[in-house]
């Protein structure tokens, strides 16, 4: 795009105009994914949000997901880009998402689980958001899935 300047040479005021020569823009849709217990969840919030806003196929669209999730909380951004991806001229979905971490439930469990959970807990050197990535990580190996 380009600006247009107004000069009014009598009062000595100047005006600009963001004037866009784009054929395409982008646009930024926040999801508050919030509560969200797995892909699926996150998807229908997405196709929410995407119903509301209606925005053209033609556009360019940049998904940022946000709010917090449980830590055991499964989500594929890949899947998501793949699931909206061709209803758009172009999709990406940024996860700016926060794990949260329910210390207080695994605190008295006396399952690998729960000792994992202390553990990592209780290191010195990590912020509080390392140690959900790593507890998340851990659950969901104990629980035989991919990481």
């Amino acid at each position: 795009g380009f600006v247009l300047l107004h000069v009014d040479e009598d009062s000595g005021t100047c005006t600009r105009e963001f004037v866009p020569f784009a054929a395409r823009t982008v646009h930024v849709l926040e999801v508050d994914i919030t509560g969200c217990r797995n892909t699926p969840d996150i998807g229908k919030k997405i196709g929410q949000a995407l119903e509301e806003a209606s925005y053209s196929s033609r556009c360019m669209l940049k998904i940022v997901l946000t709010g917090n999730v449980d830590v055991e909380c499964e989500k594929n951004v890949e899947i998501l880009t793949q699931q909206f991806a061709p209803a758009y001229y172009f999709l990406k979905i940024q996860d700016q998402s926060a794990l949260c971490v329910d210390f207080h439930l695994f605190a008295k469990d006396e399952s690998l689980k729960g000792e994992f959970v202390r553990t990592v807990w209780a290191a010195d050197g990590l912020g509080q958001e390392e140690k959900a990535a790593i507890i998340r990580c851990g659950i969901r190996a104990l629980g035989g899935e991919t990481i």
